[in-house]
Order: structure tokens, then C-alpha cells, then sequence
């Protein structure tokens, strides 16, 4: 299994790596993307590909994680030479309101000038901002890879984004009962453009709700969807793993 975008990087995980990441081997996670989203977790992100090659790196400005009025000349450096198989997580949060817009936009076309610049796929954290960000990602020539990172829009967002060539990650939500529209939703998605993640330790399954998501917990949102699309999890996982490596670049 490939989990497409967890937080190793976070203080819960990165204190303890060793034993987690032995957790996700026992558990069958063979290749992981982890989340940047500021520039300590981007750091971290590198430092642990170093340890762990099999573990790769993202590394960006997630929207309410911005720090000053301008992405720094030393992060943009970084960003331009850090190895690291995506720029992300990026994007719009307007779920508080948009008071933050105008400095949320300058992030996000910074850094996926950079993307555009390094050819590198794109991390997108969107909320209540699905066709803003498109348009401003579109308004800066980027046409590379993306991904939708634990997407849970709409059929139409979903079309929106299918029709540009991104990819669609199936996170911790599609767990829970209540969920069937998301279901369905995912059920109709092509194949080739889905990928699973558990955002660890955010999103957690609905057997964890109200605790920390863990990384072993991927193997139940690969069940989860294996029952949507009518595969065996070992389909489903081999299905997911490929796409992700496919969007990554990253043959193992």
C-alpha cells in the first residue's frame, strides 16, 4: 500500500519514527508522501526521505500555516532545490471566512510557479475554495499533475478536476456511515485517478473518531473502497499503489 499524504513530520510521529515507521512496514505500507506544510515540516519531510528513501518528501506552505506577507526568498530556495517528490501541501482555506485571501492567493502562485518551474505535481488543500483555486492555479500556467488531497466535494468539483488530469485522494471519510454520497461519488471516479492517504494524524477512520489517526489505519480506508469499486483490498491496494507512484514519479 502507498499512503499518498501523511504527516510523519508531525511532532506525535517524528519524535518516535523509528517505531512508526516499523508500524507501517508490519502493516504493509511500502511507500508514503509526507505532508509539508510549513517550512519546520517541509524540513522534516527531507530529512526523513534521507533516512527513509522510500518516504517521500512534499514540501510547501499550507494556506493557514503562512507566516509574513510573502513566501520567503530562502523557503522559495529551498522549494527550488530540496529533493522532494511534490510542491504541497498548498492551496485555499476559506472555511474561517477570507479575510486572509489576498495573502493566501500570493502563497499558493508562488509556489506553484515553482512546481511549474521544477515540473513537479502539486499538493492541493482546498476548502471552500474549489474553483478559486483552480482558476488561479490555471491563471499560472501550471498543467502538471495534481492531486486532491482527501477530497470530499462535490460530483461536479469532481468532474472540474477529472477533466484537468488530476487525481482524486480517498481519505478517512469515506469510513464513516453517513458518507454515502462520498461513496458514490468515488465509485463513479476512473480508476487510474485515485489514490488513498490517511492525512495522519488528522482525518481519522471512523473507528478512531475523536482520537489521532495512525498510519496502519490506511488498510481500512483501502477496504472501505475496495467495497465501492467491487475489488478485493489487494486489488484496490495494488490499484492505489501504482497511481501513486505513477503521479509521484517515484519507482521505489
Amino acid at each position: 500500500m502507498f499512503d499518498a499524504h501523511i504527516h510523519l513530520n508531525s511532532d506525535i510521529f517524528f519524535n518516535d519514527l523509528d517505531k512508526v515507521v516499523a508500524e507501517m512496514n508490519r502493516a504493509g505500507i511500502n511507500g508514503a508522501a509526507i505532508g509539508g506544510y510549513d517550512e519546520r515540516s517541509s524540513r522534516r519531510a527531507v530529512s526523513i526521505n534521507e533516512r527513509y528513501p522510500h518516504l517521500i518528501a512534499t514540501a510547501g506552505f499550507h494556506p493557514l500555516f503562512i507566516e509574513g506577507e510573502e513566501l520567503s526568498e530562502d523557503f522559495k530556495l529551498f522549494l527550488r532545490t530540496a529533493k522532494i517528490g511534490a510542491i504541497g501541501e498548498i492551496g485555499l482555506d476559506f472555511w474561517a471566512g477570507r479575510e486572509d485571501e489576498a495573502r493566501q492567493r500570493r502563497y499558493f502562485e508562488a509556489q506553484a510557479l515553482i512546481a511549474k518551474e521544477r515540473k513537479l505535481p502539486i499538493i492541493l488543500h482546498i476548502r471552500k475554495s474549489f474553483y478559486e483555486t483552480l482558476s488561479l492555479l490555471e491563471a499560472t500556467g501550471f498543467n502538471g499533475p495534481a492531486l486532491h488531497h482527501a477530497f470530499s466535494g462535490s460530483p461536479d468539483m469532481a468532474e472540474k478536476a477529472l477533466e484537468r488530469g488530476h487525481y482524486l485522494s480517498v481519505g478517512g471519510k469515506i469510513t464513516y456511515p453517513e458518507r454515502g454520497k462520498l461513496r458514490k461519488l468515488f465509485s463513479s471516479v476512473p480508476k487510474d485517478r485515485l489514490l488513498v492517504e490517511t492525512d495522519a494524524p488528522d482525518i481519522p477512520i471512523f473507528k478512531r473518531k475523536g482520537e489521532p489517526h495512525r498510519p496502519a489505519d490506511l488498510l481500512a480506508i483501502v477496504t472501505a473502497l475496495s467495497e465501492i469499486l467491487g475489488l478485493t483490498p489487494e486489488e484496490t491496494a495494488k490499484l492505489t499503489d501504482e497511481n501513486a507512484r505513477r503521479f509521484f514519479g517515484y519507482e521505489g
